[in-house]
């Protein structure tokens, strides 16, 4: 009499031998697609086109500007310090109106007294002399721009404007010093908030840093510690 497990067995239906092997390259397929796919695990700027760096004189701080490339929305969540400067305030405009806002705001305390032909700025009897990020925000708040309805986190589209105002606690030896890390070496990390909640950072020339102009005209302004 044959073994009950045994005829059970016979109708038993057994997967093919290539099942598993199949299985795993689809699984390997999906990821590296999930990976490169910046809407879901991956999402990243591609390098800028457009920016700029502005400081108040006789202050550590500098504020960057720029104009974010990115082939589909993305979620900044931050900006990561880098040697000698620490990012502070960062907002995102999505507007030209929100821009020009941002920018007046920014003349008005930085208040800029210019030769005739535009060469040469320093600071003027109006220029603000903020002594942290705290008293910086309450004086951009008052010359017309709020910084917390528009900080990061915030969805950033192509054409939208990144805004990472620096403070400023070591200069960095510009390239032909010989530096031990060269200003051009020195590249910033932006934080990307996924579809999924975690957090993956892109280092790179995404965005404008305080020192992607060098440091002497930051010398000059005297934002350099001394």
């Amino acid at each position: 009499m044959p073994d009950a497990n045994t005829a059970r067995d016979g109708f038993v239906p057994r997967s093919p031998w290539w099942t598993i092997p199949v299985v795993v390259a689809v699984a390997a397929v999906l990821v590296v697609a999930a990976w490169f796919s910046p809407a879901w695990f991956n999402p990243h700027l591609d390098q800028y086109s457009s920016g700029g760096a502005q400081t108040i004189p006789g202050t550590a701080f500098v504020l960057t500007e720029t104009a974010i490339t990115t082939r589909t929305p993305v979620t900044i969540a931050g900006v990561t310090g880098i040697p000698g400067a620490e990012p502070v305030l960062s907002w995102v405009t999505h507007t030209t109106g929100q821009t020009n806002a941002a920018q007046a705001a920014w003349d008005g305390v930085a208040a800029l007294s210019c030769s005739a032909d535009g060469r040469i700025c320093g600071a003027s009897a109006a220029t603000a002399s903020p002594v942290d990020p705290a008293a910086l925000q309450d004086d951009l708040q008052a010359k017309g721009w709020s910084v917390p309805s528009n900080a990061l986190p915030q969805q950033a589209r192509s054409g939208d404007q990144l805004w990472v105002v620096w403070q400023i606690s070591a200069c960095p030896a510009d390239d032909s010093a010989g530096a031990p890390q060269p200003l051009s070496a020195i590249q910033v990390g932006v934080r990307f908030r996924t579809l999924f909640g975690f957090t993956v950072t892109q280092y790179g020339t995404m965005i404008v840093s305080p020192f992607t102009s060098g440091t002497g005209w930051l010398q000059d302004m005297g934002v350099c510690p001394v």
